[in-house]
């Protein structure tokens, strides 16, 4: 997640740096944990225990273009996705079918309130498309 720019805190002199951005911490971390090595190939003394996620914004334009940034984080080494929250389930539907097309699916958490699904209980795919309570699939 890229956060907020650093002129919202209260530190004046920090600067923002931009040397990885988020596919490239995402691959970093990957490499760090599975190979226990940084980037330069040295030896970590202890490799790092940790499960990597990723955030996608279904509404951020260009909008055909974020199914596909997802594939590229998941391809990096996400693990899970958590979406910003979704209140559009138009766009919400175009872009979890176009995920389901693109076989993301299993990597995307998505719970509604009220979804009593077991599917998002096992962290798996559910989403606002399939999962409308008592038709929801996986119940």
């Amino acid at each position: 997640m890229t956060g907020d720019d650093v002129s919202a805190g209260d530190h004046p002199e920090t600067k923002p740096i931009y040397d990885l951005d988020s596919v490239q911490l995402i691959r970093m971390a990957k490499i760090m944990r599975d190979e226990g090595t940084y980037l330069s190939g040295r030896a970590l003394t202890d490799a790092p225990s940790f499960l990597i996620g990723a955030v996608e914004n279904p509404f951020a334009p260009p909008l055909e273009f974020r199914p596909m940034r997802l594939g590229t984080k998941i391809e990096a080494g996400a693990e899970f996705v958590q979406t910003q929250i979704c209140f559009n389930l138009d766009k919400l539907r175009v872009f979890m079918a176009r995920c389901g097309e693109l076989g993301l699916l299993e990597h995307v958490i998505g719970a509604r309130p009220g979804c009593s699904c077991r599917a998002r209980r096992r962290a798996r795919a559910t989403c606002a498309i399939r999962c409308r309570g008592s038709t929801c699939p996986s119940t």
